[in-house]
């Protein structure tokens, strides 16, 4: 990995790094403070979309979208889960609730336009192309 200056990132691409990097951090304590467990594969992986995407590796970004849809998805799955066993607590509902904004957030900035051509153009200067 290549050192770059956070700084030096456009706007859309330090939104979408932190927000990403925030969702992680919200799902894992999240986890840890209402079930009490943390997912150690939760963890590797969340590691492992942030620096690649802090890497600037274009396929990084795009594995990372993926699995934030999949996570949105798991949310709302969860929310479907609690209503069906009739759960009338509001914490479990809100946690997953800021789950789906954090993760469609930073899905968003990810495939902002400018961060979609940051990233493309990082590409083609390390790698000689175009």
């Amino acid at each position: 990995m290549e050192k770059t200056n956070f700084k030096e990132f456009p706007p859309k691409v330090r939104q979408g790094i932190m927000a990403l990097i925030g969702a992680w951090v919200f799902l894992i304590l999240s986890q840890a403070m209402f079930y009490g467990t943390v997912s150690l594969i939760q963890m590797t992986i969340g590691s492992f979309c942030c620096v690649l995407v802090y890497a600037l590796r274009n396929w990084g970004r795009i594995i990372s979208i993926v699995y934030n849809l999949v996570l949105i998805g798991n949310s709302g799955y969860a929310m479907y889960n609690y209503s069906q066993h009739q759960v009338t607590e509001p914490l479990p509902y809100g946690i997953q609730i800021v789950n789906i904004l954090l993760f469609a957030a930073a899905t968003y900035l990810l495939l902002h336009k400018e961060t979609n051509t940051y990233f493309k153009e990082h590409r083609a200067k390390t790698t000689g192309e175009g």
